[in-house]
């Protein structure tokens, strides 16, 4: 019976150098699938990312500016209506902090313009304005300006940008 033990125990041994080795071949083809499939995710990333910057052309043009959303003014405020019929978005106060003094002027000609009384309406192309050039006053018409510097910006026109802001080639103005 001792020889059989013996037997029974060098064929337990053997399976279990035998499980061992399997173990570890089941372990490297498992990493090595791991690794093929990481590989494999990589190269596919590469590929979109590929075909992706490929499918990318030049920049179009500009398209045609669309048309002035509705809005209202009240003073400083503006709301814009909000794409449904009849509903407005919030008001936004656009005035804004008062800036910082600006330096001394230069003593006047003699000539008391503050005195004069102010349009309370647009220039006319008949009108004429006093210009300071140098220290010395000039006389210069709105047709003169016109000519110059093109057709003149309405006094209440809104300004967006540091520019004034134009729907249908007209200046959009300010309303209460």
């Amino acid at each position: 019976m001792s020889d059989y033990l013996k037997a029974l125990r060098e064929r337990k041994r053997t399976l279990k150098i035998q499980q061992e080795r399997h173990d570890a071949q089941l372990e490297a083809l498992e990493e090595r699938a791991r690794q093929i499939v990481e590989d494999a995710k990589a190269q596919a990333q590469a590929e979109r990312d590929q075909i992706l910057a490929d499918a990318k052309g030049d920049p179009g043009e500009d398209g045609d500016v669309g048309p002035m959303p509705k809005h209202q003014w009240k003073g400083t405020r503006l709301r814009f209506e909000d794409g449904e019929r009849d509903h407005w978005g919030k008001w936004v106060d656009l005035k804004g902090q008062p800036g910082p003094p600006g330096p001394p002027g230069r003593p006047g000609s003699g000539a008391n313009l503050a005195s004069l009384p102010l349009l309370n309406a647009p220039p006319e192309d008949g009108d004429t304005m006093i210009v300071e050039r140098e220290g010395k006053l000039y006389r210069v018409t709105i047709q003169n300006l016109k000519d110059t510097f093109g057709e003149a910006i309405p006094i209440d026109a809104i300004y967006a940008g540091g520019d004034p802001v134009m729907a249908d080639d007209e200046y959009v103005r300010a309303t209460d």
